[in-house]
């Protein structure tokens, strides 16, 4: 553990969330539920979840506004946690921050792609076999 503080996020950011791609699994799937929940951690999953349903509301590819403070409220978490979250989803690439027109914009991919195998591998006694 490190005293690290977490990165900064604006008060403001711009969610938008891509168009599911087809073969890979929807955020609200039990796939990921069972299979990425365990690698990327409960409040990224959490924070990517909610951010699915709202993007899903809006519409694929909308962009929705929301202050930093009531995106962690919705998924419970101050907002230090929520830019850890964040920063977990970038590191596994199913998130980026886009700067369009100096506005910090997060892009939040609609499905994740099969979990790569030296992840899974870790999870193999407890985890229901990949089909």
């Amino acid at each position: 553990m490190t005293n690290e503080s977490p990165p900064s996020l604006p008060a403001f950011i711009e969610v938008v969330v891509c168009e599911p791609i087809t073969g890979w699994h929807p955020i609200p799937s039990g796939y990921v539920e069972t299979y990425w929940l365990p690698t990327v951690g409960p409040t990224p999953w959490a924070v990517a979840r909610r951010m699915c349903l709202i993007g899903c509301a809006a519409g694929w590819g909308e962009v929705v506004s929301h202050s930093t403070d009531v995106l962690g409220r919705m998924v419970g978490v101050g907002v230090p946690q929520l830019a850890k979250a964040i920063e977990r989803l970038n590191r596994f690439g199913l998130s980026c921050w886009l700067h369009i027109g100096g506005v910090p914009q997060l892009s939040l991919r609609g499905s994740w792609p099969e979990l790569p195998r030296r992840h899974a591998d870790r999870f193999s006694d407890f985890l229901p076999a990949r089909q």
